[in-house]
This record gives C-alpha cells, sequence and structure tokens, in this order.
C-alpha cells in the first residue's frame, strides 16, 4: 500500500507543479500589463499660413486666340503664337513653355523666346509674355508631307518655388 501512495502522491505532486507553473505563467502575463504605466503628455501651439497658388494663361495668335497653322509651308513666313502667364499667388512660381507635335508626322521647328522659362516673384500680380515661333524649314519639302495631319501641343508647367 505504500508503493500506491507514493505512486499517487508523486503523481500529484507533479501535476500540482505543472498546474502552478502555468498558473503563475498565466497570472504573470495578464498582470503584467495591468501595472504597466502609460503616461505621455505635450504642449504647444502652431498657426498655419497657406498661400494663395493662382496662375494664369493666355495664347493669341494674330489677335486671336485660336491658333491655327494649317497655312505653314516650307519655307513659309514663321507663325507667331504670343504665349503669356500671369501669377497672382502669394508665393514665387517658377515655370516654363515647351511645344511639340503629338505624332511628329510634320518636320517642324519651335523657338520660345527666353527659353519660355523664368520665374515669376509675387510682389503683385506679374504677366510675363513670351513669343513661340513655328518653323516649316525650307528644305523639308517632300511629297509624304501631303495631307499628313498633327497636332501642335504647348504645354505650360508652374511649380511653386516657396
Amino acid at each position: 500500500m505504500k508503493k500506491m501512495q507514493s505512486f499517487f502522491g508523486g503523481r500529484v505532486m507533479y501535476s500540482v507543479m505543472i498546474l502552478s507553473f502555468y498558473l503563475v505563467v498565466l497570472l504573470s502575463i495578464t498582470l503584467s500589463g495591468t501595472y504597466s504605466g502609460y503616461i505621455s503628455s505635450a504642449e504647444g501651439s502652431d498657426t498655419c499660413v497657406v498661400a494663395k497658388f493662382q496662375v494664369s494663361s493666355a495664347h493669341t495668335m494674330n489677335g486671336s486666340e485660336t491658333i491655327n497653322i494649317e497655312n505653314l509651308k516650307p519655307g513659309s513666313e514663321p507663325q507667331i503664337i504670343r504665349l503669356e502667364i500671369t501669377n497672382e499667388s502669394e508665393v514665387n512660381v517658377d515655370y516654363q513653355f515647351s511645344a511639340a507635335m503629338t505624332y511628329g508626322n510634320l518636320p517642324l521647328q519651335f523657338e520660345i523666346s527666353e527659353d519660355g522659362a523664368g520665374t515669376l516673384t509675387w510682389d503683385g500680380p506679374q504677366t510675363v509674355t513670351h513669343t513661340l515661333t513655328v518653323i516649316w524649314p525650307a528644305t523639308a519639302i517632300s511629297a509624304e508631307y501631303a495631307n499628313m495631319v498633327d497636332t501642335l501641343t504647348i504645354t505650360l508647367k508652374c511649380e511653386q518655388k516657396n
């Protein structure tokens, strides 16, 4: 009978130790969050000023807003397009005009005065004018250009500088 008691006593003791271990681990996990203190505080103030960004552009050709280069022929007079940009922003603005043919079917060349780029300041409304000259070189004469269609695209890229 003594063997039986030690068998059950050892087994019970082992079970009690395992349960005690799991109980300690479980309580440690559960109570560790309740004893932790999370404290944070912050103070301060700030103001935010948002500047107005307002840029407009216009283009004219022979006094009209319609740009038409259909009558341009090899060696003919260059077509002049007036490009205007106005800055009414409260910030300086960098700008860049560019021109290109959409499909590249026609051998046209472009020149924009002063590289079509610059910076407009915000000292009050400021307008700058550039000229886009479209040229069909006299040497680019070929029957392959007959009835060719293309589109002139003028792009204005503006960026706030400060």
